[in-house]
């Protein structure tokens, strides 16, 4: 079961990680809402900082060309009249319309450095600035200069109005946080994104989903999964994580539990293993598995908590289904594992069936001993004594022991002769010697009951 479990666990981070791909930065910044912060009328700003009217007249050519959306043109004329080295308020006004038409083109590489400079100025008005500072920061973080551009915006969102604040200013400061691993900064805004937003999508539960499990807040992780498996009831992989995460809940509670006495420790993690079994046993009836491992997992779950029977339905089941069968070699070692499933639920049948297919497949001495053990355990002498018979050829390793078996079958199959002939042969064996004296006695004092 740990190396289903290691893959698992993985998974957990991996679906973390598939989560916050979906809320890249870049992703989250709309051009729409980062050109509407720009989008400020220069008119009034003119009147307020004392353009000169060439100043003015500069800037309301820009604005018409931007109006028209027509953005090259707009560039090109920014461009010229930044390289008459115009007065600070100008440039200024000029940057941030250079940012404003990059971003229209979605190139944030050159916006960020033209916004840069009109903001470093400290030439437009306060609230302008202010402005400017967030989509800077937001921008930063999107092109990965995280040292800077997380303290650089949360400095913004404390100098903004907590109503203008939106949600997707705290997932950008989310994936920020999460890009460095720092899970404990990442989860906090996360939260307050979705306490922000009247209906929630369900990536972003699976956000918080993920956090909480980098964290190792397995109860909270547990109940913001099962909002997620109500709302994507048919979807496997959300059943699968919410038994994983009762799973990983299950051992942190073990590890508490240990101060505690043995008992009260082993009653706790057979509750909380009894939980994660109910939600995978819910998505097996639902008939949702996907997976082979699926059918492994739900299997050694079962026979954990005592249901071999039901544990050895369901390895099997999994090895039918004709699009999820492992590999030939796995198919094997499962083979093994369902055999001892039966055996342990007392199915000896089902058992003999199984392990005389894998004696076709792979004649190994073990395997044939234990298929002729469980041939005698249901006094089938005759399918036993050829198991034995197929296995001395081998010349196993217990070649004495195998002998001393095939002769006591034989004498069941009252073949006395061939009973005796190996008796013989044990004689001779060291560590069934004292067996085979004792059967020889045996065939020697009923020989002539016989």
């Amino acid at each position: 079961m740990e190396k289903i479990m290691t893959a698992k666990k993985t998974r957990v981070a991996a679906d973390l990680a598939a989560v916050m791909q979906r809320f890249t930065i870049k992703r989250l910044l709309s051009v729409a809402a980062l050109t509407l912060l720009l989008s400020a009328p220069l008119t009034a700003q003119a009147e307020d900082q004392r353009l000169s009217p060439g100043e003015y007249k500069r800037i309301q050519q820009v604005q018409s060309l931007q109006v028209e959306a027509r953005w090259q043109e707009a560039k090109k004329t920014i461009q010229r009249h930044l390289k008459s080295e115009p007065r600070p308020l100008l440039e200024a006004m000029l940057w941030r319309s250079l940012a404003q038409v990059e971003l229209q083109e979605a190139n944030y590489e050159a916006a960020l450095p033209a916004l840069k400079k009109a903001w470093q100025l400290e030439q437009l008005p306060e609230q302008e600035q202010l402005s400017l500072q967030g989509i800077i920061a937001q921008l930063m973080l999107q092109q990965e200069e995280y040292k800077k551009g997380i303290p650089l915006f949360e400095d913004w969102l404390s100098k903004t109005p907590v109503t203008e604040h939106k949600a997707r200013h705290y997932l950008v400061l989310a994936q920020a946080y999460s890009q460095q691993e720092k899970w404990a900064k990442a989860l906090p805004n996360a939260q307050k994104a979705v306490e922000m937003t009247a209906k929630v999508p369900t990536s972003w539960y699976k956000m918080l989903v993920g956090l909480h499990s980098r964290l190792e807040q397995w109860p909270q992780a547990i109940k913001v999964q099962k909002i997620v498996v109500g709302r994507e009831a048919d979807t496997m992989s959300q059943w699968r994580q919410l038994a994983l995460l009762q799973y990983q809940s299950s051992l942190s509670s073990t590890k508490a539990a240990n101060k505690a006495s043995k008992q009260a420790s082993s009653n706790k993690v057979r509750k909380a293993d009894s939980v994660a079994l109910a939600t995978l046993r819910m998505a097996y009836e639902r008939q949702l598995f996907n997976q082979y491992s699926d059918y492994q997992l739900l299997s050694q779950w079962l026979n954990a908590n005592g249901l071999p029977y039901k544990a050895a339905q369901v390895l099997e089941q999994g090895m039918k289904q004709p699009t999820l069968q492992p590999s030939d070699q796995e198919q094997l070692t499962q083979q093994r594992r369902l055999a001892q499933l039966w055996i342990r639920a007392k199915a000896l049948p089902q058992a003999e069936a199984v392990l005389h297919q894998l004696a076709k497949v792979q004649p190994e001495p073990q395997l044939l001993q234990q298929l002729a053990q469980l041939q005698i355990r249901q006094q089938q002498w005759h399918k036993a004594e050829r198991s034995l018979k197929q296995l001395l050829a081998m010349s196993p390793n217990n070649y004495g022991d195998i002998l001393l078996l095939h002769g006591i079958t034989l004498v069941q199959l009252e073949e006395r002769d061939k009973a005796n002939q190996q008796f013989q042969l044990a004689l001779k064996e060291d560590g069934s010697k004292q067996g085979a004296k004792q059967w020889l006695n045996y065939l020697a004092a009923t020989a002539h009951s016989s």
